[in-house]
Parts: structure tokens; sequence; C-alpha cells
């Protein structure tokens, strides 16, 4: 094969975007595939796809918006030729009439598998406490996640890690995985591992898993926030995201929920806010939130 390898994306959400934006010179992308537009923010209005806006910033013309692949002839009849598709954080089911259309179908996958499969492990991995994730380049199948995979990568957690964060480092994981083994996958000389039957799943997150429970541990809550952002509710008052907090240690042996000066008492130990969203407004310090709140000192439990 001559050239730079003519790939079909497939992807969605900002870190697909910035895994595109890493990959254009190295690859000649043909077309992107991402969801439709969308309704969002406080006016509800149309957007495009971060997918979509930074294809638009790279110049690529073939941009593709179906609202579903199944029983979608025109779809397949629209697009270019290409060697492989790959696919990043797409978010819809890819039937077999679409992973036929070439032999590699390649996933870029944010977990170690067979640990994780499934539609949040960024957020699993942080939230379960694991001390490392990585990136695995697997081969597409119609089952979620199942395919064997041709090569993956490492990288630590702590427990300060956020999801922002690891999603950065894996992003770059992801590229350097992309340049360096993508062309030898396409070429035939990487030899494909099957999963086996030993594997975790990574569900995706619910509404209710957001919400902080203030008798579990300090670092578990403190893990919560770095994955999704913790929900909290303060008895007769507002309800607050929390999007940044630390665990720390104190002699207080206040109720469950309630505050020592910036620190919350948990099930075991303290947690401090340091960054909230009170519903419809912008994120502002801990500190600054309560130097202007009026009401009780105190979270529901």
């Amino acid at each position: 094969m001559t050239g730079k390898l003519k790939v079909l994306y497939f992807g969605t959400p900002q870190f697909a975007a910035d895994l595109l934006k890493s990959v254009f010179d190295a690859f000649r992308i043909v077309g992107v595939v991402t969801r439709p537009d969308a309704r969002k923010g406080r006016g509800m209005k149309m957007f495009p796809s971060e997918v979509a806006l930074a294809a638009e910033e790279l110049g690529i013309s073939e941009i593709f918006k179906p609202k579903r692949l199944k029983n979608n002839p025109d779809f397949l009849s629209e697009l270019p030729q290409f060697d492989c598709a790959l696919v990043a954080s797409y978010g819809l089911i890819i039937p077999a009439t679409v992973l036929n259309t070439t032999e590699y179908f390649v996933n870029v996958h944010a977990s170690l598998l067979p640990e994780y499969r499934g539609a949040a492990p960024i957020e699993r991995a942080i939230m379960d406490g694991k001390t490392e994730t990585g990136i695995s380049l697997m081969k597409m199948e119609e089952g979620l996640d199942t395919g064997g995979y041709w090569v993956n990568m490492s990288c630590p957690i702590t427990d300060r890690t956020t999801f922002v964060e690891l999603s950065e480092q894996l992003r770059v994981i992801a590229s350097q995985l992309l340049l360096e083994y993508l062309p030898r996958i396409v070429a035939g000389s990487m030899t494909l591992k099957h999963q086996g039957d030993d594997f975790t799943y990574a569900r995706k997150i619910s509404k209710e898993e957001q919400f902080i429970d203030w008798s579990q541990k300090a670092q578990k809550i403190v893990r919560l926030v770095n994955a999704i952002g913790g929900v909290a509710e303060l008895v007769g008052g507002p309800i607050l995201k929390i999007i940044a907090a630390e665990q720390v240690e104190s002699g207080s042996s206040l109720e469950i929920g309630s505050f020592d000066k910036l620190s919350i008492r948990c099930g075991q130990g303290f947690v401090v806010p340091k960054l909230v969203q009170p519903v419809g407004k912008k994120p502002m310090s801990f500190k600054d939130f309560l130097n202007g709140y009026k009401g009780e000192l105190k979270f529901k439990v």
C-alpha cells in the first residue's frame, strides 16, 4: 500500500474530537460519521457534536450524521472508499452491514480489555479506585466490545486523577498507538488477541449514581466527584454539582453531612468541595458560594 491510509472516522464527544485532530496529519480522513445535532444548554438550541465541529475546523468535507446505521442503505451508498474504519466513542450500535464494509474496523477503547467493556470505562476506572487503565485497539464485532484486540497500553490513575485529566492522557496514548500500529494492522502484520470470558463491564452512569451519599468514605466520594461530578442538596437549600473536591483529615465528630468550616463530614473522613455549580448558575469556588449563602450549613443525607 502506498500513500496515506484512507480512514473513515466514527466519533462524537470531545475525546474523539481531540483524537481526530491528533491523527489527522498522519492519515487521509476521507469522511467522518458522528451523531446528529442535539439540543444542549439552557436554551436547548441545536448544536453539532464535538467531532462534527472538529471535522469542519480541519476542512473535512464528508461529514455524515445518520440517525441510525441499521437498515440504512442510503448511508452505505454515500460512503467514500476507505482502507479502514476507526471508531472512538461513537455512541450508536454499528450493525453488521456497516462492519462488513471493511476487514479492518478498529475501535479505540478506553480500557485494558477485557476489563471494562461498555459505555463508561474512564468513569468506572476512577470511581472504582483502579491504579491503572489504558487504551486498547480492538476489532469491532456486533457484540458490545467483544472483539479481539491487537495492542494495548496502560497509564496510571491516582486518587487525584480527574476525568478530564485521564481522558487527555488516554487521548495521547491512543494517538501514539494509532500512529505506530494502525498501518501494521491494515497490512495484516499484527496478531489479534482474543479477550476470553473473564471480563468486567462498565455500564453507563445513571442519574441516581451522580448523587453523593455522605455516609460513604471520603475517598469514595472524591473519586465520584473526580469521575463525573457529584450532586448534593443542602437542607432547605439549592442542589449543587460538586465539580472538584479533596479528602482531608479532621478530628471533628459532627453528624454526617454537617460542615466543619469548609469540610463536610462523611461516613469516614471529610471532604472539602473546591469548585461547585448551583443549578442554573456558573461554576464558582465553594468558599464564594458559602459567602453568599444564608441557609443551614448541612447537606441532605
